[in-house]
Formats: C-alpha cells, structure tokens, sequence
C-alpha cells in the first residue's frame, strides 16, 4: 500500500508544481478561450472602423461630386445668360443718344456737341423756335423730343421747356416735375420720365393717352413711347404697357411678349424689342410697317414713324419697313446690309449625258423588294420535280430574306429615334451605370456644355459693329445718328426737315469699351474653363475633400 500513496503524493506534487509542469489539453484549450474574444473584438473594432472610414470617404466624394455638378451647372446657367447682357450692352450704346434727336411732322432737332439746341423744318407753330438761353438759365441741354407741331427739352439739371403748339397742353409741363431722364412727344400730348423712375403725361387725353395704367403707380418706368394718340411705358421687370387710342391694335400688348427692353410708337402702330433682340410690332400693318422679315434678328433700336419702322442691328446695319413714297426707308447705303450673292448654278462636266446615266443608275437602285408586306405570309418556295429548290426560288428567297432583314433593321432604327423610347434605354443603360462614374460622365457633359457655350459668346460679341447711338423717326422722316459722329436725316424734306444746318456738329459721347459687348467677357470667363493658377492663385490648395479623385 505504500507505493500507491508514494505515486499519489507524487502525482498531487506534480499538480501543484506551477510553471514546472506541463499544462494539460484542458488547461490550453481554458486559455486559448479567455484570448479568442479578445482578438475577435479587436479586428472586429477595425473592419468598424474601416468601413466607417470608407463610407466618410464614399459620402466626401459624393457630396464633392456633387458640388462639381451643381457649379458647372450654375456656371453653365451663367453662360448661356451672357448673349442677353452682350444685347443689352449693345441695346445701351446704340440708343446711347436717342434724346440728342427729335423728329416731328415737319421738323428736325438735335443737341449740339457745346449743349446748344438746334431746330431745323417747319415752324409753323414755333416749334423750331428755341428759348432764349435765358429761359433755360444759360444751362445746357440734356435732350430733345419732337411731337407733331411741338417740342420739348430738357437741360443738364432736369429743367424741361416746351415750346410750338399748345391747342392740347402739350407744352404745359407741370410744375412738380423734374430731374427728367427721358421724354417723348406725340400729335398732343407729352410725355416725360423722371429721376425716380415716374411716368407723368399731360396734354391731349381725349382717347386717354394721359391717362396712365394704374399698374404704373407702384413700379418703375425704363423706357416709354408717345405714338399719334397712344403711349406705352416698358417696366423694370420687362413688361409692356400701352394705353390710349386702340382703334387699330396698338394698344394690344401680345400675351406672349416679355422681357422687353425698348419701345417705339408710330402713329397706329407699336413696335418693341425683347431682351433676346428680336422686333415685334403690332397694330396698324397697311404699309407692312409691321411685318418684320425672319431674318432681321438681333435688333437693338427701334423708331416708328407715322407708318413706317426703322430698326438697328446688331452687326452694324440697319432696317427698314412700311411706307416709302417719300423715301424714309430708303437707308443710307453705309447701313444697308449686304444682298446674299447669289448662288452659281454647278455645270455638270459631261452634261445631259451624265444626269440621264445618274438617273438610270437611280431607277436600278430602286428595291423592287419593297413590294413586300411584313404581315403577309411567306409563299412556299417552287421547288423542282427532284425535290431540289430551282435557282429562281433562290434568288426569291434570298430577296424576301434580304427585305425582312433591312425591314428589321429599320425598326430598330426608327425605335431608337423615338425620343421616349430612346429615353427609355438611356435610363435603363443609367441605371446599369456606378454612380460615381455615372456622375463623373455628368460632369463632364455639362462641362462640354459649358465650354461650347462660352465659344459661342465668344464668337457673338466678335459680330458686334459698334455704329450707332441714337434715332428718331418723324411724320415722314426719320433722323439717324453714328457714332462716329455722323448725322443722317432721310425722308420727306419738303420743309427741309432733312436739310442739315451748315456747321451742325451733333453731341456724341465717347461710350468705354467696357459698355460694349467684348467687355462683358473681360470678367466673365467660367471658373471651371480656368487654368488652376488662376482658379487658385498663389498656390492655394483646394480643401482635402474637394481634390478630384
């Protein structure tokens, strides 16, 4: 019995002996346990914070993508506005001057180069008689406006004068009124804009042409007109408002027409320019002094005379339509825009023989196959006694074969052209598309967008020909002035209306080539169309989230 308790002392000796004894599988599997929790918790914590990582980055990208979306396009949107403020650009120097020339029934004026007013025609009813310089205090003056047989200007300070016929109160400006800015005259009443933007109209008002659309009370005036017995007035906001005499149409303002920017009224007729340059008339067409032709375009000054309408355009040539029996249509050939040569008929080398062999080879191409009906059943194919298909059968067969298979390939072209089915297939390829990339080709499509659009107002405002900075159109004549100083007077002289005083030398002002259209680009390049210098000049780095991936 003393052996076994030995062995049991010895065994218990061994169990107790810490690290001298070898762990049991028990042991290693217990410790082996208490570490796995720990190191599956730790990469655990770290594909959590990978993935956290990757989704920051995933959302950075795509909220940077979509900024760059958003801002090509806000720039594209930019762009494509810059050919209306290249117009109104052009639209400010050519009527730069309109209230430096008056035309009326029969009379002419104009605001000298010094600030003197000269009038010139008939003055019958003292209309060309100008007030001595101290009615007016010995200041200059600003502008003139002819009416059928009165006229009215204004000087440097506001002060406006009217003197000729006063049957109708046309020349009693009312006391209040002044800091004029613009003017207009028609048969017997005025017309005057103020500094603030306020229309005030006296005289004749027996068709309510004074009598101003109560829509005028809370808005600001631009532009007006003062026809025979109507007005109208141009807003701020690009509306047009006419009033007055509408016993032909004038006074008919088209739903459809906004954002006008100029106005001229003739005796029965309307005519005004929108903010994309194109002229709309209405009213009285009897002389076609409405119909404008589709391919006058880019129009940036209009006048209208009794039943005529003479417009400036854009590339430095002019227009003109209606009543010409007394030559005020009859443009000055410098501003006559140039006649299309005509086209030269292409001789054919070898003549008639040719077209005749052409059109031989023409009646050969015609597929006789066409004949066929996709809906009709396919015939049997004659086949010869031995079973064997002849060689006409094959020859039909491969020509039926032929026509289905073109037919097919029609099908598939005209359903591709079809625009919701096309749109359809596009959505479908979309979807199919990673996002990020499908974002990227956006990106880049509106970019393309961006940079044909600067192209093109680039190349608009090279068309520019900078000629002209005023007219004005009378009974049956009109007065035209260039910018080179020029003053032109065509039409009905017979109380030399159209006959210029000896030294006449016309106000001019010199306009900066900022107020042109060229310099509407000098500071309007898109950003994204920029090399990086100069998006980030001195270096400057873009923020980490905004770097192009």
């Amino acid at each position: 019995m003393a052996p076994k308790k030995a062995i049991s002392r010895q065994g218990s000796s061994r169990t107790a002996g810490g690290d001298a004894s070898p762990l049991s599988p028990k042991s290693e599997i217990s410790e082996l346990g208490e570490a796995s929790p720990k190191s599956t918790a730790s990469k655990k914590s770290s594909k959590k914070k990978a993935a956290e990582e990757a989704k920051r980055k995933a959302e950075a990208r795509k909220a940077e993508l979509k900024r760059q979306q958003e801002e090509a396009q806000e720039q594209l949107k930019e762009t494509l506005a810059l050919k209306e403020q290249i117009l109104a650009k052009a639209m400010g120097a050519a009527n730069a001057c309109n209230g430096f020339v008056g035309a009326g029934f029969r009379h002419s004026a104009v605001v000298t180069k010094d600030g003197g007013l000269v009038c010139f025609g008939t003055s019958g009813r003292g209309q060309c008689d100008v007030p001595h310089a101290s009615v007016t205090g010995y200041r200059a003056y600003h502008s003139v406006a002819c009416g059928h047989l009165h006229t009215c200007a204004s000087t440097v300070t506001g002060q406006v004068v009217c003197f000729g016929d006063e049957s109708f109160g046309q020349c009693a400006v009312p006391p209040h009124v002044r800091g004029i800015s613009a003017m207009a005259c028609g048969f017997g009443h005025t017309c005057v804009l103020d500094a603030q933007g306020q229309l005030h109209c006296f005289g004749d008002n027996l068709y309510g042409q004074c009598q101003m659309p109560i829509e005028l009370a809370s808005t600001t005036v631009v532009a007006l007109a003062a026809g025979f017995r109507h007005s109208c007035a141009v807003t701020a906001q690009g509306a047009l408002l006419c009033w007055g005499d509408n016993s032909r149409g004038q006074c008919s303002v088209p739903r459809s027409l906004d954002k006008v920017r100029r106005v001229a009224a003739g005796d029965f007729h309307t005519c005004a320019i929108t903010a994309d340059g194109k002229l709309h008339c209405f009213g009285s067409n009897d002389h076609g002094q409405c119909s404008v032709p589709s391919d006058v375009e880019h129009v940036i000054a209009v006048a209208a005379g009794s039943n005529f309408t003479v417009a400036f355009l854009y590339n430095g040539t002019a227009w003109s339509g209606g009543s010409w029996g007394h030559g005020q249509t009859e443009l000055p050939e410098e501003i006559r825009p140039e006649a299309p040569l005509p086209e030269e008929p292409v001789e054919s080398e070898f003549g008639e023989e040719e077209e005749e062999v052409e059109q031989e080879e023409r009646e050969e191409e015609v597929d006789v196959s066409c004949e066929v009906h996709p809906t009709e059943e396919m015939p049997p194919v004659p086949t010869s006694p031995d079973g064997t298909e002849t060689e006409v059968a094959s020859e039909m067969q491969k020509r039926m074969t032929s026509t289905f298979g073109s037919l097919g390939e029609s099908l598939v072209e005209s359903l591709a052209a079809d625009p919701t089915i096309s749109s359809l297939i596009s959505e479908a390829q979309e979807s199919l598309v990673d996002p990020e990339e499908q974002a990227t080709r956006k990106i880049k499509a509106l970019l393309d967008k961006l940079a044909a659009a600067w192209e093109e107002a680039e190349a608009f405002a090279a068309q520019y020909v900078d000629r002209f900075r005023g007219m004005a159109a009378g009974c049956l004549h009109s007065c035209l002035l260039l910018s080179d100083g020029q003053f032109l007077v065509i039409g009905d002289d017979s109380a030399n209306q159209c006959t210029l005083p000896e030294g006449l030398v016309p106000k001019v002002p010199v306009i900066d080539e900022a107020d042109l259209p060229l310099g509407v680009l000098v500071h309007s390049k898109p950003k994204l169309l920029l090399p990086p210098e100069e998006v980030n000049p001195e270096g400057a780095e873009a923020p980490e989230d905004s770097q192009p991936g």
